[in-house]
């Protein structure tokens, strides 16, 4: 009786500890669907929320919200990306626009460019205008507002277009376009191809009487005639017109 007692107490022991294995097992797995489904939520998560930053390409044109960072830290980044050669070799001109604003030269329009670019890289920015425009082309000058800046004041694109007597600006950011608009100037709102989603203006931006939506620089251009057309006709001048970096 007391060997038998004995066997049956181990094996008893044996299958609490094999009870005890499977439970440990089970546990495991579910820890692991856990964190596998964690895991591809995530994952899931991060693809939805890069798309849609893709597709969306920085709307609204806020670098903080869309890198979920400080300023401090976006600011960081921006220059990070001058070293790199995405920066150097990576940026071509929009097709058209460097013969619609010869073109708008010719008709009269004195042309500036008035970039939010920072004060850090102005000589690679006039040598890239140089290099597929030709500096001459902007006789009113390049004007540099120093956003997003490490250092150094900056300048909204109304002041600098203020500065230089600026009445129409061509830009694909609908922050600057009512910024400018409601300073008195005329926007055309650059959306190239309308394949711009960032450049989607609120309704009380595209309603506004001093924006009008472009698709491309044909458009630029023959809006640009209309405009010089009716200053001319009201003040027999022309005036200086001022395009973003980014939307040449």
């Amino acid at each position: 009786m007391y060997e038998f007692a004995k066997v049956r107490s181990r094996e008893t022991e044996q299958e609490k500890e094999r009870g005890r294995g499977r439970r440990k097992r089970k546990r495991g797995r579910t820890r692991e669907k856990k964190r596998k489904t964690k895991k591809n939520a995530h994952e899931k998560t991060r693809s939805r929320s890069f798309s849609q930053n893709a597709l969306s390409f920085f709307s609204p044109l806020s670098l903080e919200k869309v890198w979920g960072c400080s300023r401090d830290a976006s600011n960081e980044i921006v220059h990070a990306f001058f070293d790199s050669r995405h920066f150097s070799d990576g940026i071509e001109p929009i097709p058209g626009a460097a013969e619609a604003l010869r073109t708008a030269r010719e008709f009269g329009a004195s042309l500036a460019v008035v970039t939010s670019r920072q004060h850090v890289i102005r000589q690679p920015t006039l040598d890239w205008l140089d290099a597929h425009f030709g500096l001459p082309l902007f006789d009113a000058g390049v004007h540099f507002g120093n956003h997003w800046a490490l250092e150094g004041r900056s300048t909204s694109k109304s002041e600098l277009c203020g500065a230089i007597g600026a009445s129409v600006l061509v830009d694909d950011n609908p922050g600057y376009a009512a910024e400018c608009a409601e300073a008195g100037m005329r926007v055309l709102l650059y959306d190239w191809q309308g394949a711009y989603p960032w450049a989607k203006p609120p309704a009380a931006i595209g309603e506004h009487p001093n924006v009008e939506v472009v698709r491309d620089w044909g458009e630029v251009e023959a809006a640009l005639r209309g405009i010089a057309a009716e200053v001319a006709a009201a003040a027999g001048s022309g005036g200086t017109a001022a395009t973003s970096s980014r939307s040449a």
